[in-house]
């Protein structure tokens, strides 16, 4: 996942450096893969070294600083990932409606685009920190939880109770509905595309099978007549262009909405088993070793399911050569 990510951040910079014409979903995508590159490496790469050696997770190596660097790393460059995955479902939802051309924005709304949405994951991987929530999890990293394990599920078998982490259940709730708030955006944007994607096919097919029959006048009015034949010729032209230009995005669009559900599905079951009794007792190894096994893999490999959707239409082109 990170190497797939280091070559879309790879062709975006060297684009860049070409002084090529950047599209704003390139722009947004380069973005993403940053969040995927570092959160997947201060997660799923890292691992246990950065977990506190107290915690007897495999290879533990790190103090509770480490730990605390590592949950709030993760939990930061993640949720730019997921963040920007909403911000390019609404812009492909925009180019499929509008009929617009990738990358017709002023530059204030370009900054804006790619900016503000940082704020977001920003101010939730900062809150933790304030309230000592980042500590060893039953995931095999660092992340929101509390210290030590289970002390607010079974506080029967912690009588000093929690030394860190006291308010960690309302965070995994944050967390949670954060994550689901995207999904129903990013979900909404994908019903609308196709919904506006249906809309111009029926429309280019009525248009397809509406053929005109002129009657040429004599004398001057043959030369209008053909002007406006000319005219009509270039609508149809414009129009079937942008049809495949819309029809470009939309699957493009769908794609990378595909990866993102196939990658952060698992968590969602996780992070649900986490937050209730059912299936999971806190103090104890983890006992759905299926999921957990899941997850790892999911998890961090975005970017790697985002690199075949961005190199698709290379790929398309080079085949059709």
């Amino acid at each position: 996942s990170m190497l797939a990510s280091y070559f879309i951040i790879r062709d975006i910079v060297i684009r860049y450096y070409r002084r090529e014409r950047i599209r704003l979903t390139s722009k947004v995508i380069f973005e993403l893969s940053i969040g995927d590159f570092f959160g997947s490496f201060f997660s799923a790469f890292l691992g246990t070294w950065m977990a506190p050696r107290e915690s007897g997770a495999y290879m533990a190596a790190g103090t509770t600083k480490t730990c605390i660097a590592q949950g709030f790393l993760q939990a930061f460059f993640y949720g730019i990932a997921i963040t920007m995955n909403a911000v390019l479902a609404m812009i492909y939802y925009y180019l499929v409606k509008d009929d617009r051309e990738d990358g017709t924005r002023t530059k204030r709304s370009v900054r804006l685009i790619l900016g503000l949405p940082l704020s977001i994951p920003l101010f939730l991987s900062v809150m933790p920190l304030i309230f000592d929530g980042y500590n060893y999890t039953d995931a095999n990293v660092c992340g929101v939880g509390e210290f030590p394990l289970g002390c607010l599920v079974i506080p029967d078998q912690f009588p000093d109770g929690c030394t860190r982490g006291t308010t960690a259940n309302a965070m995994k709730y944050i967390q949670l509905s954060f994550i689901l708030m995207i999904n129903i955006i990013i979900d909404g944007s994908v019903v609308l595309m196709i919904y506006h994607a249906f809309r111009k096919d029926r429309k280019m097919n009525k248009s397809s099978k509406t053929t005109t029959t002129t009657n040429a006048p004599p004398n001057s009015a043959t030369n209008a007549a053909s002007v406006n034949e000319d005219h009509t010729i270039d609508r149809g032209k414009r129009k079937y262009k942008n049809y495949n230009l819309t029809s470009k995005f939309f699957w493009q669009g769908i794609w990378y909405v595909a990866s993102f559900q196939t990658s952060w599905f698992p968590w969602y079951v996780w992070q649900w088993i986490r937050l209730t009794e059912k299936g999971y007792l806190p103090g104890h190894p983890y006992l759905s070793v299926s999921l957990l096994y899941i997850l790892s893999i999911s998890h961090p490999s975005q970017g790697f399911l985002n690199s075949l959707v961005y190199f698709r239409p290379s790929y398309l082109k080079y085949r059709h050569r």
